[in-house]
């Protein structure tokens, strides 16, 4: 595989995410961000198989505001994921460093920013499924939407056997999608509701 480790940006639950660099001749030092989930050998066939065709799903999106699939492997016990762009912060970290922004900053323009980017990804008929301040990069000034839910979910059922509230954060759920119960009901009114919960706390910090 043609990468370099740089270093680690982050662990979650199901998943580990590096910053690593392009060793390919016709790419050279590129930096990008792999996240890489590690798939229970019991269920590895179904499993990669559904995230293969998800992923599929995402690589077509282009949008400015939506983190970008560069490629994808496997190997016996993982998944990789390799994307752009490497963050600078997420958008939770970046409300923690700054409480009070002043009049220039580029909060004010992110609001419309991720209110584009879900637009497009509902018109696509893509629920993200797991929107909270974490999940939404910041690089350059720029929020970027990231780290779909959808291959969390997924992995989640393998382990638990349920793909209810541990698949999300439930201070940004809706109701309807709160209980293990709730699959059927978390369509893009949930993603909505989330993005709300995050616009009230970008507010709060204004």
């Amino acid at each position: 595989v043609p990468w370099k480790f740089i270093s680690r940006l982050g662990q979650g639950s199901c998943s580990t995410i590096e910053e690593i660099e392009s060793t390919d001749t016709s790419n050279p030092k590129t930096r990008y961000a792999r996240k890489t989930f590690l798939v229970p050998p019991h269920s590895r066939r179904r499993l990669l198989s559904v995230i293969q065709n998800e992923v599929n799903i995402l690589k077509e999106l282009r949008h400015h505001h939506i983190a970008e699939i560069h490629s994808t492997y496997c190997t016996e016990r993982e998944f990789a994921i390799i994307m752009q762009p490497v963050a600078e912060m997420n958008l939770g970290e970046y409300l923690a460093y700054n409480s009070r922004p002043t009049g220039d900053s580029p909060i004010y323009s992110w609001f419309g920013c991720l209110a584009t980017a879900f637009d497009y990804l509902h018109e696509r008929k893509i629920k993200h499924q797991d929107i909270k301040p974490a999940n939404i990069l910041i690089r350059d000034g720029q929020v970027i939407v990231a780290d779909f839910g959808i291959s969390k979910d997924v992995l989640n059922e393998a382990t638990t056997g349920s793909i209810g509230p541990d698949a999300r954060t439930l201070m940004y759920c809706a109701p309807e999608a709160a209980t293990e119960e709730s699959d059927l009901r978390r369509g893009r009114a949930a993603d909505i509701f989330s993005l709300g919960c995050v616009f009230l706390e970008m507010i709060t910090t204004l």
